[in-house]
């Protein structure tokens, strides 16, 4: 598992120690440099838009298995 917050004082080893890597960086920009498969997953915890719904529209972009149900919200959001 990864954990990916652009706040640096979230993302820490110490708060994820079971995580195999703790990434500071924009969830969106990281998925950007990732090449998911169909057996990742992606999970979103929501603290702001801003930071969110890029990184959820980047997540269904890719191959991860997707809710139809949220796939119709984001769509609603994104436009």
């Amino acid at each position: 598992m990864t954990v990916c917050d652009a706040r640096s004082v979230f993302a820490t080893a110490e708060r994820f120690p079971e995580a195999a890597d703790v990434v500071n960086d924009r969830p969106d920009r990281y998925l950007d440099a990732q090449r998911l498969t169909g057996r990742d997953a992606v999970c979103v915890l929501t603290h702001d838009p801003r930071f969110d719904v890029p990184a959820l529209l980047r997540a269904l972009r890719g191959p991860a298995p997707r809710s139809p149900s949220l796939r119709l919200g984001l769509d609603a959001v994104a436009q």
